[in-house]
C-alpha cells in the first residue's frame, strides 16, 4: 500500500468511528433529550436569554420590597400578600387589604425618566431572533 493509501483510510476510518460515536451517544431518546438541552443552554446563553430573566427577577424583587416597605411603613408586619390572601382573616379588614394594593398600585408607578420594564415574554423573544 501507498503511503496515501494509508493515510486516506486513516481519515476515513477515523470519520467512521466518529460518526459512530456521535450516533451512538445520541441514540437513545434521554441522550437525544440532553443534546437538546445542551442546545437549548446554548442557545439561550447566545441570546441573551438568562441575562434577560435576570434583570427581569431583579424588578420583581424590586417592586416586592417596595410594596413590602409600604405596608410595613403603615403599620403592618405580617407578611402578607393581601391581594393574593384575600381570604386569610386578617386581609377581611378592609384597611389592611387597602394598605396592600395602594402599596402595589404606588410601586407601580413607572417614571417616564426610568428604563423600560422587561417581561419574560421579552426574554423569550430573544430566543427567536
Amino acid at each position: 500500500m501507498t503511503k496515501q493509501k494509508v493515510i486516506i483510510l486513516t481519515i476515513a476510518g477515523i470519520l467512521i468511528l466518529g460518526g459512530l460515536t456521535f450516533y451512538t451517544k445520541a441514540s437513545s431518546p434521554s441522550q437525544k433529550v440532553e443534546v437538546l438541552k445542551k442546545e437549548m443552554v446554548k442557545n439561550q446563553e447566545n441570546s441573551g436569554y438568562n441575562e434577560c430573566i435576570r434583570q427581569v427577577k431583579e424588578q420583581e424583587d424590586a417592586l416586592n420590597k417596595c410594596i413590602v416597605d409600604k405596608v410595613v411603613a403603615k403599620g403592618y408586619s405580617d407578611g402578607l400578600d393581601c391581594v393574593q390572601e384575600y381570604t386569610n382573616p386578617n386581609c377581611k379588614d378592609t384597611t389592611r387589604y387597602n394598605a396592600q394594593v395602594n402599596a402595589t398600585n404606588e410601586c407601580n408607578v413607572v417614571e417616564p425618566s426610568a428604563s423600560p420594564r422587561l417581561s419574560q415574554f421579552d426574554c423569550i423573544n430573544l430566543l427567536q431572533k
